[in-house]
């Protein structure tokens, strides 16, 4: 069964209240909540639906709509959405030389610079020789 199925389910076996009594409260056909838990869920339902629906059982709007993008598969679990988006980093292999000579502030010139420049230039936004 689905996240929004699960919590519907919950709601009707703790109140007794059948599958076509909790459709009418929703505002709602029991032809749409029969074709949720038989079917599942394969698009968004209405939000007038979503928010009956939050309204009968008491739970938070926001919950029943994460269960409904769920169901139909807007998201998953979260952890592997992060991991997809985001995947661990590799160990970087630093060269040493290149650490060495790199710039340490901005501005600054490396190492390298220097040596290609053959002396030390003045800045062009300074009056003074660096």
């Amino acid at each position: 069964m689905g996240e929004l199925l699960d919590l519907i389910q919950g709601h009707r076996d703790k109140y007794g209240v059948s599958e076509a009594e909790f459709s009418r409260r929703i505002g709602s056909s029991p032809q749409t909540v029969w074709a949720w838990r038989v079917r599942g869920i394969k698009a968004l339902p209405q939000r007038k639906q979503l928010e009956g629906v939050s309204n009968v059982t008491g739970i938070p709007y926001d919950k029943v709509l994460r269960a409904a993008l769920a169901d139909a598969g807007y998201v998953g679990d979260r952890t592997d959405n992060v991991r997809a988006l985001h995947p661990p980093k590799q160990p970087v292999d630093v060269d040493a030389k290149a650490a060495r000579t790199a710039p340490r502030f901005a501005g600054e010139r490396s190492q390298s610079d220097t040596d290609q420049l053959g002396e030390e230039s003045q800045d062009p936004g300074s009056d003074e020789p660096l």
